[in-house]
């Protein structure tokens, strides 16, 4: 308060004092412009020349507020269209998880010059399209990314890629995926969407060769990697199965050519045996099925070596019932002997192998054995029975023509 005091009786003492020169001496002033005079005090033209100095600062404060205002004011617009796309972009994101996908693209695609980062944007907008059965705009979308972003081509062929695949468009959905190999080492999830697509194409030797990156690179593991590579092998013995594109000797090359554990294996050899059988190569079938019953006995195995037709159909039967002694009460061993009987023209045997086998296990194979061996043997009525009961348990249709010879 003291200060503020002193201050105002400071301004009054030099008002006072500059009243007092004003008015002991005046002063003069001319100022003449052309024809023009004017004439003054000195002080009254001091005051004069000061309000106009005061004017003058605060035309120029006022210029420069406008220029900056107008400047934030452009800076406040641009910040608020920012948020408003960014918002937008967060909503349409949303709806695109949700499953709103005319929603999601609208609001993607509104504002794209106004986002930060337009990438995602692009991306969920393909997605949307393509979800509502658009892929062209859904490729249109892409290539404005890949146009529009830096850095980022890897992300779009992958989307590329993933969704030529949900469309059925395999070999494009191959072609994005190698053009993505080319930017990226082994990209895990480039590896992944690979898969599926040989796995759709039936490739199964580009995936084998695939398998060990599957596994270096951890995309999938040790199970399924050992299931991929049982499918691989099966779909290359079943592309094989045409005689009139693979050779009987190019197929027992394929045979001998895969690992160890894959002769080991149950399923393989059956799949193989089928395989031979319905090349007629029975001879090969015969020699592997007995070498393999005696490290693995399995059910399927032990019925195939009786749907053989090894070329001493006689040694063959001798064969099975020297596995006999040890298994006595094996159902599919016995309806294999009875197989191998018929083979021999042994109806009694054969008779009585199916009839032991039916009593263990009644199932529609040992039926419908028993059900032609009747009939060939002329016990119609007994034969039409176990047909029936056959068919009841295959459920399906059976052939009941009767051959004019069991063999």
């Amino acid at each position: 308060m003291i200060r503020y005091f002193l201050i105002a009786l400071g301004a009054l003492l030099a008002a006072a004092g500059l009243g007092v020169l004003v008015q002991r001496d005046p002063g003069y002033m001319l100022l003449a412009i052309g024809n023009v005079a004017i004439e003054t005090s000195f002080w009254v033209a001091l005051l004069l020349f000061l309000l106009l100095l005061g004017a003058g600062y605060y035309l120029l404060r006022l210029s420069h507020f406008g220029w900056s205002g107008g400047s934030r004011l452009a800076r406040y617009l641009g910040q608020r269209r920012q948020q408003r796309s960014n918002r937008q972009s967060n909503d349409g994101l949303i709806a695109l998880v949700e499953g709103n996908y005319d929603k999601a693209k609208r609001l993607l695609t509104r504002h794209l010059d106004d986002v930060d980062e337009p990438l995602l944007n692009y991306l969920g907008a393909a997605y949307a399209a393509n979800a509502l059965g658009d892929p062209r705009e859904a490729s249109a979308l892409l290539a404005r990314a890949e146009r529009n972003t830096q850095g980022a081509n890897v992300a779009i062929e992958l989307v590329q890629a993933r969704l030529l695949l949900q469309n059925g468009r395999l070999e494009e959905s191959l072609a994005s995926l190698t053009r993505a190999q080319r930017n990226t080492a082994r990209h895990p999830a480039v590896l992944r969407l690979l898969k599926s697509v040989y796995l759709g194409l039936e490739d199964w030797d580009a995936l084998l060769a695939l398998l060990p990156d599957l596994k270096k690179h951890g995309v999938t593991d040790a199970e399924e990697l050992e299931t991929l590579r049982r499918h691989c092998i099966l779909g290359q013995l079943k592309r094989h199965s045409d005689a009139s594109k693979t050779s009987d000797e190019e197929l027992a090359h394929w045979w001998h050519k895969l690992p160890k554990d894959v002769h080991q294996d149950d399923t393989m050899v059956a799949s193989y045996v089928r395989q031979l059988i319905s090349r007629s190569m029975d001879r090969e079938a015969e020699d592997l099925l007995r070498k393999h019953l005696r490290k693995s006995w399995q059910r399927e195995l032990v019925e195939l070596y009786g749907k053989v037709a090894g070329p001493e159909p006689d040694k063959q039967l001798l064969t099975a019932e020297a596995w006999l002694p040890e298994r006595t009460n094996d159902a599919s061993l016995l309806l294999t002997l009875g197989r191998l009987s018929l083979r021999n023209q042994l109806w009694g045997k054969a008779r009585e192998y199916f009839d032991n086998s039916y009593r263990l296990d009644p199932g529609h194979d040992v039926c419908a054995e028993l059900g032609r061996l009747l009939a060939y043997l002329g016990e119609h009525e007994r034969s039409a029975a176990f047909f029936q009961e056959s068919l009841q348990k295959s459920g399906g249709a059976i052939d009941v023509k009767l051959p004019s010879r069991i063999s």
